[in-house]
């Protein structure tokens, strides 16, 4: 994430060392996805995934209007259901964890080089198994898979 240049204290050695963490979980786990075959379908109601014949549950991380460098945490986004919301909201938890109060905004301009930063970050936190990135229309949505149900 993009600071002052002149700004650096045990805060931010904090979160550098757990964006450290996560971007290297995430690199390995996003791994995952070059193996992975088939359509894809999420449902923000009922918080199914399908990718392939596998089935998962996800929590919406965000999404991406790229035409505006605009981020969307989900649990800010009124036209998700109660449900994306809900589970969204969980990511609120970083904002306490690591003093960043990005993760209590609802929105703000990101560049496209900090999105696999923030989705690192969430994918780390949720504990989640890779993050799915739908990007066949604005806005972009990306979300944290998580477990694999039967």
């Amino acid at each position: 994430m993009q600071r002052h240049h002149d700004h650096n204290d045990p805060i931010d050695d904090a979160f550098d060392a757990l964006l450290a963490k996560a971007m290297a979980a995430y690199v390995a786990k996003q791994a995952r996805l070059t193996d992975a075959e088939g359509a894809w379908h999420y449902d923000l109601v009922t918080g199914a995934f399908r990718l392939g014949a596998d089935a998962y549950g996800f929590t919406p991380i965000a999404t991406y209007v790229p035409e505006r460098s605009s981020w969307l945490w989900g649990w800010a986004n009124d036209a998700f259901p109660p449900l994306a919301r809900e589970r969204s909201a969980r990511l609120k938890r970083l904002a306490q964890k690591t003093h960043y109060q990005i993760f209590n905004t609802a929105g703000f301009a990101v560049r496209r080089e900090e999105i696999d930063e923030l989705c690192a970050l969430a994918l780390h936190e949720l504990e989640g198994l890779f993050v799915f990135k739908a990007k066949d229309q604005s806005p972009w949505m990306f979300l944290v898979i998580e477990e694999q149900s039967s």
